[in-house]
């Protein structure tokens, strides 16, 4: 009877002319929030892959170091291990996929969640391409992409206060010219041993990081606000001032991939000059910024709609 009911509910979902199975997926919200389903995958998705990529080497190293395998075999190891990883993403990574954009009503904010956290790629990219999809799976996810039509539902945050001042974080930047600093002193070394044997090296990594060192110690030492939002709109570090009623577009981009990836807060006035900040560097995280941000908007929407 369960392959009977799975085989037919195949056929409906195959049968563009039957609206039942579509309807279904487009209805079956379960009120799971975009942190939940992103605990999920990370659980689903990211610990097997782990288990893959750490437990295939050592196995293969400690078969190695008893004899029971030639020497070589542990780079082959390493190879197996990275190889099953992306096997095991590739197949649980469309099984999430459909799990969270069924489950969840803010697919919008899912995604945008679920790149930054480095459990999907962008569309489009080599690596989202790897993702096996059965052909089942793409009519589910073809389906589903209809949920991307409506827009999120949002809500003001009570625990974002009435103003918000935003500052190069302390912490982040005392940590990079301390490490910059290290740098610049190796390459020194380097450049006046006696030998000097590396005296180009040295003066390459002695420029280059001097060079970020004085743009980290800038922000280290500036304490003037880069960005104030209250329920009026948007103040940057040069006291330009820009109410939300002349905020379009405004988005927080991500560039780049992996670990050397940034982020941006990107909006258009009403004069059509576009505005990039970079938001690593600030003293709140990338998510309280968005609450914050979708917070004063409502708050200014509010406000308008009572006068």
């Amino acid at each position: 009877m369960s392959r009977l009911f799975k085989k037919q509910a195949f056929n409906t979902l195959a049968n563009p002319t039957n609206h039942f199975f579509t309807k279904k997926i487009l209805k079956s919200n379960k009120d799971i929030s975009v942190k939940q389903a992103i605990t999920k995958g990370q659980i689903m998705v990211n610990v097997p892959v782990f288990l893959c990529l750490i437990d295939i080497p050592l196995l293969t190293l400690l078969l190695t170091t008893q004899g029971l395998l030639p020497e070589w075999t542990t780079l082959t190891g390493i190879f197996l291990g990275f190889v099953s990883g992306w096997i095991t993403w590739s197949v649980l990574i469309t099984k999430w996929r459909i799990w969270a954009f069924t489950n969840v009503r803010n697919v919008h904010a899912l995604k945008k969640e679920a790149i930054r956290s480095m459990l999907i790629w962008e569309d489009g990219t080599s690596f989202e391409k790897t993702e096996y999809r059965s052909k089942k799976d793409k009519i589910i996810l073809d389906t589903l992409d209809k949920k991307f039509l409506q827009e999120d539902l949002v809500y003001e945050d009570p625990k974002v206060p009435q103003e918000t001042k935003i500052y190069f974080s302390i912490t982040t930047a005392f940590f990079i010219v301390l490490f910059l600093s290290i740098g610049v002193t190796s390459g020194a070394y380097l450049m006046f041993e006696e030998k000097n044997k590396d005296f180009l090296i040295g003066l390459f990594l002695f420029i280059i990081c001097l060079f970020i060192l004085t743009q980290a110690f800038k922000k280290l030492i500036n304490r003037k606000p880069q960005l104030i939002l209250n329920h009026k709109g948007i103040t940057l570090s040069d006291n330009t001032f820009v109410s939300w009623s002349e905020i379009y577009e405004l988005e927080i981009l991500r560039e780049g991939f992996g670990n050397s990836a940034q982020h941006y807060l990107k909006f258009c006035d009403s004069n059509y000059n576009y505005s990039k900040i970079e938001i690593d560097s600030f003293n709140l995280s990338i998510r309280k910024l968005e609450n914050s941000l979708q917070t004063y908007q409502i708050r200014y929407n509010n406000n308008n709609n009572k006068v």
